[in-house]
């Protein structure tokens, strides 16, 4: 997986919330995040990790170029923890018309 100099710069600038330090986290949120495919991008997984009851949820996606022999991490970031149960309520719904 690869994170390139300027989605991270990006990521510094737009998420104050996230600091480099937090990107150790990465291994933990794959691990034990929340995983959904976007139905709008079908080469881009999001994880949604809740790693614990005192700090908010993290949120992380990765996209998959098209040869499909390369992972980049585009987002990284914490999400309120509204915006972390919209956002898992919105992949269940996905499903649910999947099925139907």
């Amino acid at each position: 997986m690869r994170l390139s100099a300027e989605t991270l710069k990006k990521q510094l600038s737009k998420h104050k919330n996230i600091k480099p330090e937090d990107y150790r986290f990465v291994q933990d949120v794959l691990d034990s995040g929340d995983f959904f495919i976007e139905a709008h991008r079908p080469n881009t997984a999001v994880f949604v990790h809740w790693d614990g009851d005192e700090s908010l949820p993290l949120k992380l996606a990765i996209k998959r170029t098209r040869s499909g022999d390369r992972l980049y991490i585009t987002s990284f970031h914490r999400l309120t923890r509204t915006a972390a149960r919209r956002l898992l309520r919105k992949r269940d719904r996905e499903k649910t018309k999947e099925r139907v």
